[in-house]
């Protein structure tokens, strides 16, 4: 005699509408009982298929990535580094793999990794590499990185502190719609940090970024006010 779990995983995922259907049937006859049971057979199939589905895609995500496909690197990586879609949770593999497609050239990897090495995520924690990554990305118009590379910069983390370099890289990172960084541009230009003093180019950027939902730049510009 076959399975339950054998039945469901034998058959296609047409079977699942035809057991909704019997228990809708079956709750007009009034079978409360037999009702529950069905429909408790149809979530668990769904929940089988779905298990079967996952699996498969992370197989073949860590076939390609075993090649070099560097977006599936990039994929499994991040998979790794958040315990999601059918992975156990490890940063060390998260690196791994991010750092492999990150090699190849992807800014998305090359930004992740670089907040590996920054915050010591599954590798030894080191400011210059992070810098590394961030410069890679950021050079690829990669709006984090960029972002990211400003506060390296504005806070002398892993490089010389420089407002000049710190202001350039935000700059970059808020005409790419980044609200943090139009924030921070905003006060460069608000304070002369780096960059010439400007009441006029504070506002514009305190506005952007007030208009992107960053809540300290409406602060900031109701005081100015």
């Amino acid at each position: 005699m076959i399975g339950v779990g054998a039945y469901f995983l034998e058959q296609s995922v047409k079977d699942i509408l035809v057991i909704f259907l019997f228990a809708i049937g079956i709750e007009k006859k009034g079978f409360d009982n037999m009702k529950k049971i069905i429909l408790f057979l149809g979530v668990f199939y769904v929940g089988l298929v779905s298990a079967q589905g996952i699996e498969a895609d992370i197989n073949a995500i860590i076939e390609k990535a075993e090649t070099g496909n560097a977006n599936a690197q990039k994929t499994l990586g991040s998979y790794y580094y958040l315990g999601s879609n059918g992975v156990e949770q490890s940063y060390s593999k998260a690196a791994y793999w991010l750092e492999r497609a990150a090699k190849q050239g992807d800014s998305d990897a090359q930004c992740k990794i670089g907040f590996c090495y920054n915050e010591g995520k599954g590798v030894e924690q080191s400011y210059s590499k992070a810098i590394y990554w961030y410069k890679k990305a950021a050079e690829q118009g990669h709006i984090k990185a960029q972002f990211n590379l400003g506060v390296c910069y504005d806070e002398g983390q892993g490089v010389e502190q420089s407002y000049s370099k710190a202001a350039y890289w935000y700059k970059k990172a808020a005409e790419q719609g980044h609200s943090n960084a139009q924030y921070n541009i905003g006060v460069c230009y608000y304070n002369g940090d780096g960059v010439e003093k400007s009441k006029t180019k504070a506002i514009y950027w305190f506005r952007k970024a007030c208009n992107n939902f960053e809540d300290k730049a409406c602060e900031a510009l109701n005081e100015i006010k």
